[in-house]
């Protein structure tokens, strides 16, 4: 693509830049196009109307090997008139040239843009003829926020080549509504209050933990000014609080022009629930400013109701975590100087992403670029895209269990989720490979045992207070991931029609090593729930025994970390421990699911005691309370309590397995998710101590009530 457009760049630039080119129309245009990429991300206006829905494109991609280019037509706002048009196009740093992927790092080439406008088959391309100028952004940058003086005026000379850059790194990630989607507007939010701390400062509260960034709205003076500061948190005094953004300086500062105004940052995001006013020049006044959200565009799948406003609370604060870290690629935390695409966070929560939102293909975009990450020897970075500029030993690094096992289960996840079996074809030649590394790395073929990096069942709670690793073996938990994705591997081989012998071959080998080598040695609710979701026990009701024992001696609570928090719900009802599992759901006290709501949260928190019950931080140095892979939790609601799960015979719910797990203190309780034929709702009530059901089924379903088992076509059904 881009055949003939040139890549072009401010060669004097002090600012961002913005380039502009002037045409002229002599007839309304039928169907106009204009496809846009860039070195940095970058905003489109036509006569000084934003085009497009989408910010920050064109993502975060693996640079080295791709670069997303994203085209609009007239149905997103590019409708030029008949006369004199202005283009332009303002670009930023943003993952490509920002802190975020350099670290200080000068960049190899300078923020440049490529275009090419399609009328009515006249083409305008970017070349030498476009003008470049400095804007009136000062800075912009992903951790460190904007800075903005709209006195400014523009000063255009005519751009810069930049010829040798490799063009063929460009694609199309978006076109005509498929493909990869856009980072795009949402919700707008005014403030709930104004806050006037024990400090004596002034802040906005927006009543929730969101992402994305505050809109000015002035009617100014020259040179009147507004400064703001983010928090996601006020401490236990009730003063604003950011300490653990740590040191990303989310800037927010901006020089008005004479007269009514409205400024947009454009090239970065925040994540807060507070504003604390700096500087407003005049005071501030209500309305004066709002939040608008940004997030990946995804069609929204699944819903929870339930009868306990508590758990309704973790629900919303599960799909605001999703919201928010899903900025075109999946991130850890949307706030500090991180908000990179963590892989084992990635991991823990695709079920239950699939089940809140259609994400194939946000998915699919992604693991595109794990693929093309991927070592020659298999080994993947653990966090994708890797900024190996920022971090140099990123193709050092050694595999990482549950980390980077992420290129086993996402893929195998979503076509359960969605039966398409080309994302397994895509990225089976990459499990395969990641599996011979592991082998490369351990001290003990067909296990994976050794003295290099891992994050083990990491934040876990039986560890020494302070500490970052779970007191589950490192051993033992690296090994039962290694053998769940050598089963999965075998899983997709059968499915690809290709030879699963030698895969099964080398699970039923390393499945028995682990019961002689480990199975005594299980000790953690992680390794023992690690053993029984992954079958590697032959006695499923001794190791269940003990696990049960295990949490009743802790308390009965959990003490699961990443790697454990997700299966621990599953494995209890999975044992008939129903009951037990609900226990936990339900518990308010830390550690609990419902714990940060007692807090305040409005998101899921990155520990379980973020707030600690005095009021204290957990740490200052990792402490996100924006971290959605706790609400994993989601998926068993789904699937266990709602009952509504792929058949793994007829993936992409052709036909679904329903099997609600009623429990009273619920009182009520529906899930619904709509599959490609139509919204599966799983409901159930209870009269006395009697529970009631009612199913609705698109599709033809097994339905489990009870000890019951029914077979249906389409319909609803009462039990």
């Amino acid at each position: 693509m881009f055949s003939s457009a040139k890549l072009i760049y401010h060669p004097e630039a002090t600012r961002i830049p913005v380039f502009r080119k002037s045409f002229i129309l002599d007839h309304e245009c039928f169907r106009p196009q204009i496809t846009v990429s860039a070195l940095g991300v970058f905003q489109v206006y036509l006569n000084g109307e934003k085009v497009g829905d989408d910010v920050l494109s064109p993502g975060w991609e693996a640079y080295e090997k791709r670069i997303g280019a994203v085209r609009y037509d007239d149905y997103d706002g590019f409708d030029p008139i008949p006369g004199e048009n202005l283009l332009e196009i303002v670009v930023t740093p943003g993952w490509y040239s920002g802190a975020i992927n350099l670290g200080g790092c000068a960049p190899e080439y300078p923020l440049a843009v490529i275009a090419e406008i399609e009328l009515d088959g006249k083409k305008i391309v970017t070349n030498s003829t476009w003008e470049v100028a400095d804007s009136q952004i000062l800075r912009s940058d992903i951790y460190h926020g904007i800075a903005a003086d709209a006195r400014l005026k523009a000063d255009f000379r005519p751009a810069k080549l930049l010829n040798d850059f490799d063009k063929s790194l460009f694609v199309p990630i978006y076109e005509n509504g498929q493909g990869a989607p856009v980072v795009e507007y949402d919700t707008v939010f005014p403030s709930e209050k104004i806050i006037v701390t024990p400090k004596g400062e002034q802040v906005l509260d927006f009543g929730q933990n969101l992402v994305g960034y505050p809109v000015l709205d002035l009617d100014a003076k020259k040179g009147d000014r507004v400064r703001l500061s983010f928090a996601e948190v006020l401490d236990r005094d009730g003063n604003f609080y950011n300490e653990n953004y740590r040191a990303a300086k989310c800037e927010y500062d901006y020089i008005a022009r004479r007269g009514r105004q409205i400024f947009t940052p454009i090239g970065t995001f925040y994540g807060f629930r507070y504003l604390r006013i700096d500087e407003f020049t005049g005071g501030y006044k209500h309305g004066a400013i709002t939040a608008r959200v940004i997030h990946t565009r995804m069609h929204r799948t699944g819903e929870i109701k339930t009868g306990h406003p508590l758990v309704n609370r973790l629900f919303e604060n599960v799909i605001r975590g999703q919201i928010g870290n899903y900025v075109d690629i999946p991130t850890d935390c949307p706030q500090r100087d991180e908000r990179l695409g963590w892989t084992g966070d990635a991991e823990v929560f695709i079920k239950a992403a699939a089940y809140n939102f259609d994400v194939l293909d946000f998915f699919r975009k992604w693991l595109t670029d794990c693929i093309l990450e991927q070592a020659e020897d298999g080994n993947l970075p653990h966090f994708i895209p890797a900024p190996v500029r920022r971090f140099p030993d990123i193709p050092k690094r050694t595999p990482a269990a549950a980390w980077s096992d992420f290129i086993t289960i996402i893929p195998y996840e979503l076509y359960l989720m969605y039966g398409d079996e080309e994302i397994l074809r895509t990225a089976f030649p990459a499990m395969q490979n990641y599996l011979a590394c592991v082998q490369k790395h351990t001290t003990e073929k067909d296990l994976w045992c050794g003295k290099e990096h891992q994050y083990g069942d990491w934040l876990g709670l039986d560890a020494a207070e302070g500490s970052y690793d779970g007191a589950s073996d490192k051993e033992i938990c690296a090994s039962a991931y290694y053998l769940h994705s050598v089963d999965l591997t075998a899983r997709v081989a059968k499915i690809l029609h290709r030879d699963a012998e030698e895969l099964e071959a080398d699970f039923a080998r390393g499945r028995a090593k682990f019961i002689e080598k480990f199975e005594a040695r299980l000790k953690t609710q992680t390794e023992l729930l690690l053993a029984l979701s992954f079958g590697l026990t032959d006695d499923v009701e001794g190791l269940g025994e003990r696990l049960i024992e295990k949490i009743h001696a802790d308390g009965d609570r959990i003490s699961t970390g990443f790697m454990g928090t997700g299966h621990i719900l599953h494995v209890l009802t999975g044992l008939g421990e129903s009951k037990l599992a609900y226990d936990l759901l339900l518990r308010t006290d830390f550690p609990s699911w419902l714990y940060p709501i007692t807090k305040g949260a409005t998101t899921i928190w990155e520990h379980w005691d973020g707030i600690k019950p005095d009021g204290s931080f957990w740490s200052k140095d990792m402490n996100s309370y924006n971290h959605y892979a706790y609400g994993s939790v989601a998926d068993w609601l789904y699937s266990v309590a709602g009952g509504i799960r792929p058949d793994p015979e007829f993936p992409g719910f052709e036909h679904a397995l329903i099997a609600p797990i009623p429990d009273p203190r619920l009182g009520n309780f529906e899930a619904s998710f709509e599959t490609y034929d139509g919204k599966i709702v799983s409901s159930w009530y209870y009269e006395g101590d009697v529970p009631h059901y009612r199913i609705t089924t698109p599709v033809p379903a097994s339905i489990f009530i009870g000890e019951s088992y029914y077979e249906v076509e389409p319909g609803e059904y009462v039990f």
